[in-house]
């Protein structure tokens, strides 16, 4: 019995101490974010929102805390929607899709998915930068590759891109290094994994989500 309440202590005193590393790390990033220049008082409160805002976001996705509602799709039809929404801040980067795939998914939650991994490989293509998404289903499974041409990341740090607060050296500063770790969140919510790579030209990412039951209405 004493040995059951040491061990329970221990988890709680764990788990407090990974939220407290969690608050440096994040109030760190906004300390770079402010060296960074952007000091300007509505400028760096923004952007102090939308940290916290992520952050709370992901906590709530790694504790199952959203309902996620699965319905027939069109994942060609998702992407582009969210690319619309980068084209005003990026209007001369170049979006090709192949291929095309209809499947069961949350739309809404997909599509977050989707829109950070564009928004990450804007910011670290030039400003002409090319993504390409291919797009294939078979029977079993639903895969999405999307590659930039903006030369990729040094190998050791492919592993830790999925890590929350962790940016590659050469990314966007401005960023909390949240983006991610969401996008990780939601693919797992979805059942499936994705990988990232260095690719011939840039950045890789492959998603893969097994082709759900069409009883499967929520998770």
């Amino acid at each position: 019995m004493h040995d059951e309440i040491l061990f329970s202590t221990i988890c709680f005193i764990l788990n407090r101490l990974q939220h407290l590393f969690d608050v440096i790390q994040l109030v760190f990033g906004l300390l770079q974010i402010a060296q960074n220049g952007l000091t300007v008082g509505a400028v760096f409160a923004a952007q102090t929102v939308d940290l916290i805002q992520a952050l709370l976001r992901l906590e709530r996705l790694c504790a199952d805390g959203y309902a996620f509602n699965f319905a027939p799709a069109d994942a060609e039809t998702i992407i582009r929607e969210q690319w619309q929404s980068l084209q005003a801040i990026w209007p001369d980067k170049k979006l090709i899709i192949e291929g095309s795939a209809h499947i069961r998914c949350d739309e809404n939650w997909l599509g977050e998915a989707f829109l950070n991994l564009l928004k990450n490989a804007c910011e670290h293509t030039s400003d002409e930068g090319v993504i390409r998404v291919q797009l294939e289903r078979t029977e079993a499974a639903f895969f999405c590759i999307i590659e930039d041409n903006g030369g990729g990341v040094a190998p050791d740090e492919l592993p830790k891109l999925f890590h929350r607060f962790y940016r590659a050296q050469h990314q966007n500063k401005n960023g909390a290094g949240i983006g991610l770790a969401i996008v990780k969140e939601i693919i797992q919510r979805h059942h499936g994994n994705i990988v990232a790579e260095n690719g011939k030209h840039g950045l890789k990412m492959t998603i893969s989500m097994p082709m759900l039951d069409r009883n499967l209405t929520n998770s």
